[in-house]
């Protein structure tokens, strides 16, 4: 493997910058798949990379079969033919012409310590680290969320003995939640039903010829709550790799779990009904008196939507850890966290009904009151939705010797 000042070198890095203890960051456009990897290849050996083709077939078969043109299945064949020189196919290479020209972020640093996280990127352009020694502190931990990494350490001094302040592990590839689905619309209170008309007074003391009163109108039923939309499924770890010479202190504990799918989407609340028109009032004069109206009924509320399906976990990428040939595997200790599947969406609430309309006034001599009308019926409450029907697994961490 390449030493860390000819990693430097390949990276544009200044020698004596780095000698004065800078820490260089840069971003350099790639034009190829080719110029990709030469600048994120690791120093493992053909064996070991061939090694990890077999890997990535293992583990993705699926994905790794060429006839498959997934988007998803097209960028894991390209992960492959940057960590693991798997040659790509004809189709493979124009499919990823549109992805070029891209950018990949490159950083040296003679001596590196960390007390705290560090976080070499989420969601971000692929990252290609030169560290000549890292030294890890209580507290310090190292993070990367759906990027592909690669790691060159000359020297690992862990200080950290087990857990440290928000982590329980040293290295961290973890992949990305889905976004929860969007929530259905809540509806508003159905319109009102319209009043009845008065019988009102014809002459002073006589209701004879008086027009009848008119009933109220029922309320609208209100609308129904629209379905949550499905959470989407989760984001890999993308393929990372580690190369470590030397390892003192404690060992390197590393942890990976994938994407987690997304939670459906809440179901909107139904609409209330409208409430129910009041009746007209009969006519009162002297001693005479009609029958009022009746009120509307309250119209029925609207059903709840129905709450979303959760979205997919999704399998994590293959992680590669190389050590010098005089470096015990028992250094780089291992664990994975399965990606749980996306739970279903809560369903909205149902729209209340509305209130029937009072009948008619029955003051006055003579006068009797109208009937109330009903009350509407309150709306169904939606469904919870369907969780996911997928977990996703860890990404495979393997360790070899020979850089």
């Amino acid at each position: 493997m390449l030493s860390f000042h000819e990693r430097a070198l390949k990276f544009g890095h200044s020698l004596e910058a780095l000698q004065n203890g800078d820490e260089i960051h840069t971003t350099r456009t790639v034009h190829s798949i080719e110029e990709l990897r030469e600048l994120m290849h690791d120093g493992a050996s053909p064996e070991v990379r061939q090694a990890r083709i077999r890997q990535y077939e293992k583990d993705h078969p699926k994905l790794m079969d060429e006839s498959n043109g997934s988007i998803e299945a097209l960028h894991l064949r390209a992960a492959a033919a940057v960590h693991a020189d798997r040659p790509l196919s004809h189709d493979d290479a124009l499919a990823l012409k549109h992805v070029f020209p891209t950018k990949v972020k490159l950083v040296s640093a003679t001596d590196k310590t960390i007390s705290s996280e560090w976080t070499l990127g989420d969601e971000s352009t692929p990252v290609s680290l030169n560290i000549e020694t890292l030294t890890i502190d209580q507290g310090g931990y190292i993070n990367a969320y759906a990027t592909s990494v690669t790691f060159v350490a000359q020297t690992v001094v862990n200080n950290a003995s087990g857990g440290s302040s928000g982590a329980n592990y040293t290295i961290g590839i973890f992949g990305k939640p889905g976004t929860a689905g969007t929530a259905g619309t809540n509806q508003p209170q159905a319109a009102n039903g319209q009043d009845g008309s008065s019988s009102g007074t014809p002459s002073p003391g006589v209701c004879t010829g008086a027009k009848d009163p008119t009933a109220g109108t029922a309320g609208a039923d209100g609308a129904a709550g629209t379905d949550g939309q499905r959470g989407a499924d989760g984001t890999p770890n993308l393929t990372a790799s580690f190369t470590f010479n030397a390892i003192t202190q404690n060992p390197i504990y590393m942890l990976t779990q994938s994407g987690a799918g997304g939670q459906g989407g809440a179901g909107g609340n139904g609409g209330a009904g409208g409430n129910g028109g009041i009746g007209g009032d009969g006519c009162q004069s002297g001693c005479e008196g009609t029958q009022s109206a009746d009120g509307g009924n309250g119209g029925n509320g609207g059903a709840g939507g129905n709450g979303g399906p959760g979205g997919n976990g999704v399998d994590g990428h293959p992680i590669n850890v190389t050590l010098a040939n005089d470096v015990n595997q028992t250094m780089v200790q291992s664990g994975g966290i399965i990606a749980a599947a996306g739970t279903g969406g809560a369903g909205g609430t149902g729209g209340s009904g509305g209130s029937g309309g009072a009948g008619g006034s029955g003051s006055g001599k003579h006068r009797s009151a109208g009937t109330a009308g009903t009350a509407g019926q309150p709306g169904t409450n939606g469904t919870v939705g369907a969780p996911g029907t997928y977990t996703g697994n860890p990404g495979t961490i393997s360790i070899a010797n020979g850089g």
